[in-house]
């Protein structure tokens, strides 16, 4: 079986594991205090905003409606903090090798 070539050598401390991680710990601690606000928010507010009771979870049309919207937006929230942690990581990576960190489209 034919051997791959080893990357070039990479500083160790650029490659940190997820818990230790600055960027991760910091998407973590976004994705819980606004996802779970914009959470409450919206069971709380989108109901008073057009005049309905505040439904349970399961209460159709409005309690589906509503954590429908709300799991959409956690979700939403959680990709877009997910790219931009591995854009940190990639940066921090190529300035430990010593490159400069192009655009995708050059």
């Amino acid at each position: 079986m034919k051997q791959l070539p080893r990357p070039s050598a990479v500083d160790p401390s650029a490659v940190l594991e997820p818990e230790q991680d600055p960027d991760e710990r910091l998407a973590g601690r976004i994705l819980s205090i606004v996802g779970w606000s914009l959470g409450i928010g919206t069971w709380i507010l989108l109901p008073v905003v057009f005049g309905v009771p505040v439904p349970s979870p399961f209460e159709w049309p409005w309690g589906v409606a509503l954590l429908a919207f709300f799991l959409a937006d956690y979700i939403l929230l959680d990709f877009a903090l997910r790219a931009w942690v591995r854009r940190r990581r990639r940066a921090r990576l190529a300035a430990a090798q010593g490159q400069e960190l192009r655009p995708r489209g050059e």
